[in-house]
């Protein structure tokens, strides 16, 4: 999992946490719906400023966010890969 798809994968905790649909994030944060899509997928590095957007929509501090997607990084790594059949 790359640090990108971690970081999407936070947002979207924390987006569905909240209630919200892509939707509704891309109302609070002032983006088209597509660009949340694409943050979540992991599609690309999102921009520094889109980031805090999302993490002010989110009510949370990019940090956490980052420190999240960071955890979920470690995480997936560190899970044993299914056996051969």
């Amino acid at each position: 999992m790359t640090i990108e798809q971690a970081f999407g994968e936070a947002v979207r905790d924390r987006r569905k946490a909240m209630g919200w649909n892509q939707s509704d994030l891309a109302n609070h944060a002032g983006l088209q719906t597509a660009a949340v899509s694409r943050v979540e997928r992991g599609d690309g590095a999102p921009t520094l400023r889109t980031m805090q957007r999302i993490a002010a929509a989110l009510n949370v501090r990019l940090y956490l966010l980052i420190r999240q997607a960071e955890k979920l990084q470690r995480t997936k790594h560190s899970a044993p890969s299914p056996a051969p059949e």
